[in-house]
C-alpha cells in the first residue's frame, strides 16, 4: 500500500536537503491541487519561512499554495503537472525570489512509484546553489588579474578556463581535487583529456558553435548524465555551466563544474529505500506494482506474454506462535533467499505483505511458469531454519500461477493468481495451482 504520512515524514526528516512529497488531488470541475503530505524544515526555509515558522506547527497534509507565495507557487505549478503527466523526472535551476538575496536552487522533481487508484506522488528535492551563481558572475566580469584572485581558488566548484584551441589556461584548487590532476600537470593540455574518448573528436565543433552564437552562457544539464574522467581513468557525473569571456580582446571559455556523484548516489539510495522491503531485501509492493503496469503495457503493445506467481507460506502463524517472531523473520528471509536462487535475473520477486510474496516472470507461458513454481516449492520444502533452542523448523509454500491474457488488467491478473493460490491451499497446501 501507499507509504503512510508518518513513514514519509520520518524519511524526509533525516535527509540533508530541502525535501517535500506532494500528491496530486483531482477536484470536481477538473481542478487540480498539490497536497504536501510530508516535508522537512529545510523545505520550508527554502520557501522563505524563518526558523520559527519552519517547525511542526504547520499541520500536514496541507496544500502547497498555503506554504509559499504566488510567485514561487507558479514555479511548481509550471513543472509539477508535467512530472505527474509524463512520470519523467525534471531538474531545473531556479531563482526563488523570497528575500533580498534571491537564492538560486537546483530543484529535482522525481515521480514516485504509486499504487493504482491512489493519488500519484512526486518528491521535490532542493539543493542550494547560490554560491555557484555568484562565482559564475565573478568569472563573467573578471579581468586577467581578478581571474587569479583568491575567490577562484577558494571556490567549492571546479573552475576551468580554456582558450579557443581548447587548451586549459586556469585550473583552480577545486578542479584539482575533482579531477586528480595538479594545475602544473594539466595547464596547457587539451580540455578533452577530462572527457570520455568518444566525445573528444566533436568537442571542437561544439565550442565553435557556442563561440559563434549570441548565447553568453550555457547550462549543460540534461536528463542524459554528463560524465567526466579523472586522472586515474574513472568516470563520474558532473553538472557544467560554460560561459564566454573576453580577456584582452581574445575569447576564452570558462566552465564551472560540480561533481554530483554524492547527489546521484543519495537519490539512488533514497529510491532504493522507497522500493525495498527492509526485512527480506526484496522489492516491495510499490515497486512491483509499477513494474506490473510497465510489463502489462508492453504486453498490450507488443504481445509479450508473462505470468504472475502468488506465494503464501503455509501455517506461518503457527511458526510465529510456536517459535516467536524472530524465527518467523528468519523463515521469511530464507524463503526470499532460496526463491531468488531459482528464478532468473529478469524475473521480479517482491514481498506482497506479511507472509505473502509475488513474482512477475516476463516472456513466460503458463506451463513454464508452473515448472518454475514447482522448483521453488520443492526447494523451499527442503529448507530448515534453527530455532533459538536449535530445533529444526521446516516450512512449505503454496503457489498460485496466472498467465496474463488480453482481457486482463493489473488488478485482474493479481486476483487470478490469488484465486489460484487459495485453490492450492484448499487442496492441501504445499501445492501449485493455476
Amino acid at each position: 500500500m501507499h507509504a503512510s504520512s508518518e513513514d514519509l515524514q520520518h524519511l524526509v526528516d533525516v535527509i540533508a536537503a530541502s525535501v517535500a512529497i506532494v500528491e496530486l488531488k483531482q477536484l470536481k470541475g477538473k481542478k487540480k491541487q498539490f497536497r504536501v503530505v510530508a516535508h522537512n524544515d529545510r523545505f520550508l526555509r527554502m520557501l522563505g519561512k524563518d526558523k520559527n515558522q519552519a517547525t511542526s506547527t504547520i499541520i500536514k497534509p496541507c496544500l502547497l499554495d498555503s506554504l509559499t507565495s504566488d510567485l514561487v507557487l507558479q514555479v511548481f505549478s509550471t513543472y509539477l503537472p508535467q512530472v505527474f503527466a509524463t512520470l519523467e523526472p525534471i531538474e531545473i535551476e531556479q531563482k526563488l525570489a523570497l528575500s533580498s538575496e534571491s537564492p538560486w536552487w537546483r530543484l529535482f522533481l522525481n515521480p514516485m512509484d504509486n499504487e493504482p487508484n491512489l493519488p500519484p506522488r512526486v518528491m521535490i528535492i532542493g539543493i542550494h546553489i547560490t554560491d555557484k551563481h555568484e562565482l559564475h558572475n565573478e568569472v563573467m566580469d573578471a579581468s586577467d588579474n581578478a581571474r587569479l584572485s583568491s575567490v577562484i581558488d577558494a571556490a567549492f566548484d571546479g573552475i576551468i578556463t580554456m582558450d579557443a584551441q581548447q587548451n586549459i589556461q586556469l585550473f583552480n584548487n577545486a578542479a584539482e581535487k575533482i579531477f586528480g590532476y595538479s594545475a602544473d600537470e594539466i595547464l596547457g593540455q587539451s580540455i578533452t583529456r577530462l572527457m570520455k574518448e568518444k566525445f573528444r573528436a566533436n568537442h571542437g565543433n561544439y565550442i565553435k558553435q557556442f563561440a559563434d552564437s549570441d548565447i553568453q552562457s550555457r547550462d549543460m544539464i540534461s536528463r542524459v548524465m554528463i560524465l567526466a574522467v579523472k586522472k586515474d581513468g574513472s568516470e563520474f557525473p558532473v553538472e557544467i555551466t560554460i560561459s564566454k569571456i573576453s580577456i584582452n580582446g581574445k575569447k576564452e571559455f570558462t566552465a564551472i563544474i560540480r561533481d554530483v556523484s554524492n547527489r546521484i548516489a543519495f537519490i539512488e539510495k533514497l529510491q532504493h529505500k522507497l522500493n525495498t522491503d527492509n526485512l527480506t531485501g526484496l522489492n516491495n509492493r510499490n515497486y512491483f506494482d509499477g513494474q506490473l503496469v510497465e510489463i502489462s503495457q508492453q504486453y498490450k503493445r507488443f504481445g509479450h506474454t508473462f505470468c504472475v506467481l502468488m506465494f503464501d507460506l503455509d501455517k506461518f502463524k503457527m511458526v510465529n506462535d510456536t517459535y516467536g517472531h524472530p524465527i518467523g523473520d528468519k523463515v521469511l528471509q530464507e524463503f526470499a533467499k532460496k526463491t531468488k536462487q531459482v528464478i532468473r535475473e529478469v524475473d521480479i520477486l517482491a514481498r506482497f505483505g506479511g507472509e505473502e510474496f509475488i513474482a512477475l516472470l516476463p516472456n513466460t507461458r503458463l506451463k513454464a511458469a508452473k515448472e518454475v513454481a514447482n522448483r521453488i516449492r520443492q526447494r523451499i520444502s527442503q529448507q530448515i531454519v534453527l530455532s533459538q533452542d536449535h530445533e529444526p523448523v521446516t516450512f512449505t509454500v503454496s503457489i498460485g500461477v496466472a498467465e496474463f491474457s488480453p482481457h486482463d488488467d493489473t488488478e485482474s491478473i493479481i486476483k487470478r493468481a490469488d484465486d489460484a493460490l487459495y485453490r492450492a491451499k484448499n487442496s492441501g497446501r504445499n501445492r501449485v495451482s493455476d
